[in-house]
């Protein structure tokens, strides 16, 4: 048996190193001599090492090489970075068309997201009547005004929690009160109720099913590299995103149905929320809306997708609050019990117990990688070293988004310069692309 095991095993490598082979030489005949410079790709697995543990930083250093435009090859997949603010805002505003579809995870395919969610499917009238129901029904000024109340409730109750705990002398959970605040300002302002509740089971489900989807769809999937494995799924994570999918969508399921029959009953009132929005608009005969596409509209994104984004790493940290103060701490991401922090800084210390730095509170340090790139996907996409003179298909662009070290020009860099770009910290990309 295992003998048999390593000839399948042996068999299966080999036929991906063939297929990979001839996928490469022939992509590379016809694009190579039309794309930007960049480094020379390894075999099978291209430029992937280039990038090491701190893709930012990796990033930065080889467009000092190579230029504002560069070429790489993760994979099998051609990455085209773009590193100049000029040419970031001819890709995202000047071409905004051609880049405009999104390259969609392997794993976002799960329960076909991909189908029906609206940060990935293609732009065509499907894409345009979303839109449209987001920017005139759901995320208008007016509306957003009239359940402005709810959401100051809910900031409240959070500053008052702060306070009560400053009071107490008790340590501040930031990513748990942050995150709690969250739940509850969106689940107020689609549902009418507050899913944040830890006295309530569906509220437990509904943070585990978030946290459980973040997680998933933030890991690096090697079927985004090698397409050829997107069939056998080889990390499972596509698998395990199906199952989170789906327990959401029934538990969304279970609160549209809840909603359906409080609308039957002669003494409803009309909460005016998301739901009621929605359903309303499901059941004009004048809009292309149905149960599917409500439910995939209210799944939570990751990072890519701009919505619902994880928090970021300093609230994510349960630490206490004078210690995320210290900007190593927060870059390294490292997290210390709490009854070292109290017994730290109940002895009267006032640096950092790990480096020993002096901690200052007017200097809260937060992260300046928003996020790090976005990716694009066009059958006719551009390489912009002279914008718009060459057409390569299935190119992913890569703009190096809110980094202070991009280039104006292709000329020397900006003089205020991101620390976190220079800095050997930490910093992982939340995208999962790397």
């Amino acid at each position: 048996m295992d003998i048999l095991s390593c000839i399948l095993l042996g068999l299966m490598v080999a036929w991906i190193s063939i297929y990979t082979l001839y996928y490469s030489l022939g992509r590379r005949s016809s694009v190579t001599t039309r794309l930007p410079p960049g480094p020379n790709p390894l075999p099978f697995i291209g430029n992937l090492l280039k990038l090491g543990n701190k893709p930012h930083l990796s990033l930065t250093k080889l467009s000092q090489r190579y230029g504002p435009i560069m070429a790489l090859q993760l994979g099998q997949i051609t990455t085209v970075v773009i590193s100049s603010s000029t040419f970031a805002k001819e890709v995202l505003r000047t071409h905004d068309q051609l880049f405009c579809n999104r390259t969609v995870p392997d794993a976002l395919r799960a329960c076909q997201h991909s189908t029906y969610g609206m940060a990935w499917i293609p732009v065509s009238a499907a894409w345009r009547n979303l839109r449209k129901t987001c920017n005139t029904q759901l995320f208008a000024t007016k509306i957003l005004d009239a359940n402005q109340a709810n959401r100051h409730l809910k900031v409240q109750e959070l500053i008052s929690y702060v306070n009560e705990s400053a009071v107490n002398g008790e340590v501040v959970d930031i990513g748990r009160a942050a995150f709690k605040t969250s739940l509850n300002l969106l689940s107020r302002t689609v549902f009418s109720v507050d899913l944040a509740d830890p006295h309530s089971a569906m509220a437990r489900e509904f943070k585990d099913l978030v946290w459980g989807i973040f997680e998933e769809a933030g890991k690096p999937n090697l079927a985004d590299y090698f397409p050829v494995l997107k069939k056998i799924d080889p990390l499972g994570i596509r698998r395990r995103l199906t199952g989170h999918f789906r327990k959401m969508l029934d538990l969304f399921d279970r609160l549209m149905m809840q909603r359906f029959e409080s609308r039957k009953a002669l003494d409803y009132i009309m909460t005016n929320d998301m739901l009621d929005t929605l359903i309303n608009i499901s059941e004009e005969k004048n809009e292309d809306m149905d149960i599917d596409e409500i439910q995939h509209l209210l799944l939570p994104n990751n990072r890519k997708s701009g919505q619902m984004p994880l928090p970021p790493e300093e609230l994510r940290c349960p630490i206490s609050l004078q210690l995320m103060y210290d900007p190593v701490i927060i870059a390294s991401g490292k997290t210390y019990e709490r009854i070292c922090i109290e017994k730290w800084f109940g002895d009267g210390h006032n640096t950092c117990p790990k480096t020993q730095q002096k901690i200052c509170p007017q200097s809260f340090w937060t992260s300046t990688i928003g996020g790090l790139h976005f990716e694009s996907e066009s059958t006719n996409s551009k390489y912009m070293g002279s914008i718009g003179s060459c057409k390569l298909k299935g190119v992913k662009v890569v703009p190096l988004e809110e980094s202070r070290t991009i280039k104006e020009d292709g000329g020397n860099e900006t003089e205020d310069v991101s620390p976190l770009l220079e800095e050997e910290s930490d910093i992982t990309t939340p995208t999962g692309l790397y």
